[in-house]
């Protein structure tokens, strides 16, 4: 399935299209020419081939990120490779001298992936305007949310990239793209419900409430009757009749984390809310507690195992 965009796309300009490696050279030869004298900016398929030409062209750029979630080499070419790469009005900034001023990372992706992808290229600008770009603030997932109108947009998108790391990825910590998000959001709808449902339980205590609505989910998943009976009993603290109910220890646990006295990440509390889920649906009681480092660590629990 394909994340639907959150505002259409318009219709790009048809790019130029260059299919033998000497027409390239000839063209980006006779757009530097002209970028000596005029501002322009071009529509064309960056081929790995381009995509070097004009890196030979990249002197006293900073150093390259080459592996993080967002804005880096392995995340761009991650992208393109899955066919989400798309004309959004950002362009390869090539100065009047020829230099590459901005793009270094969107190339070497291009290289990195072997393919090519629709770019919008400026040429023209003055050398000396490099440190005016990319000054801007960041969009982040929760903008992304917010701007397609979702309520409870950071901790929505906490959410999301939990669950979306929960089912696609090799570690709890990845990071989806933008449209992996989006899709993730449309596969799991549900999950606006249980960002609600958790709020008050997440504000009490001062857990993460992305990572506890993402828990809650997967704990309705198996059981929604027994998940929302879990979650109320959490919340209210009413008719605990035995302090060594999973329900009492984890109110415990995480009060111990509200007063700091002993912290927890955001996927401890999203293991010890699912393994306290499946001894509450059993009827069990006693001490429980989840290890995600060291020597032995345990795998991630699964509600209802």
């Amino acid at each position: 399935m394909t994340a639907t965009p959150l505002f259409g796309k318009p219709k790009p300009p048809p790019p130029v299209s260059i299919h033998r490696p000497a027409d390239e050279e000839r063209q980006l030869s006779e757009w530097l020419r002209r970028a000596q004298n005029e501002v322009f900016t071009v529509t064309v398929l960056v081929t790995p081939r381009l995509a070097g030409a004009l890196l030979a062209r990249n002197a006293d750029n900073r150093p390259l990120i080459w592996n993080a979630p967002n804005r880096s080499v392995s995340a761009y070419a991650a992208a393109m490779s899955r066919g989400e790469w798309a004309l959004n009005g950002e362009t390869i900034i090539v100065s009047s001298s020829g230099a590459l001023n901005d793009g270094q990372h969107r190339l070497n992706a291009v290289i990195e992936a072997e393919v090519s992808v629709q770019m919008q290229i400026t040429f023209g600008v003055d050398r000396n305007t490099r440190h005016t770009v990319d000054q801007g603030v960041a969009r982040t997932p929760g903008h992304i949310l917010s701007m397609a109108g979702e309520a409870n947009a950071n901790r929505l998108a906490t959410a999301l990239q939990f669950l979306w790391a929960h089912y696609n990825a090799n570690t709890l910590n990845a990071r989806p793209s933008t449209d992996q998000l989006l899709e993730t959001l449309l596969l799991h709808g549900a999950i606006r419900d249980c960002v609600a449902a958790t709020g008050h339980l997440a504000g009490e205590y001062r857990v993460s409430h992305g990572y506890l609505a993402a828990s809650h989910y997967l704990c309705r998943k198996h059981d929604a009757f027994a998940a929302d009976q879990w979650l109320s009993a959490l919340t209210t603290g009413l008719n605990i009749q035995n302090v060594n109910s999973p329900v009492a220890r984890l109110r415990k646990m995480f009060g111990e984390h509200s007063a700091k006295r002993q912290r927890k990440t955001p996927i401890e509390q999203s293991a010890l809310y699912i393994k306290g889920f499946n001894l509450f649906i059993r009827g069990r009681t006693g001490a429980f507690s989840w290890r995600g480092n060291g020597p032995s660590p345990e795998a991630f629990p699964v509600a209802g195992a």
